[in-house]
């Protein structure tokens, strides 16, 4: 990214942000905080109860949701198409 980005979550039920005891609605680049991976990757843990380490949490009702990933000034790779986002994974 040139500029920044941001995972924003919204509950699919009312559209809109999931209200939540963290007040966290999104997290992006700008996020303070998060927890990356030695190989620099950022996992997002995308769930309703708080997992055991919160840093890379987003909140979620215990429901549908749709999930908007917003690029501002992003990478040509990001723009022309030869980088996707990588898939929701569920976890067991």
């Amino acid at each position: 990214m040139n500029w920044f980005w941001s995972l924003t979550l919204y509950d699919a039920t009312t559209t809109s942000m999931y209200p939540n005891p963290t007040e966290r609605t999104n997290i992006g680049d700008r996020t303070t905080d998060l927890q990356m991976a030695e190989d620099g990757n950022l996992t997002i843990t995308i769930q309703h109860d708080p997992p055991a380490a919160t840093a890379n949490w987003l909140p979620a009702p215990n429901g549908p949701i749709y999930l908007v990933l917003r690029t501002y000034g992003p990478a040509q790779a990001v723009s022309n198409g030869t980088w996707t986002p990588p898939t929701i994974q569920r976890a067991d």
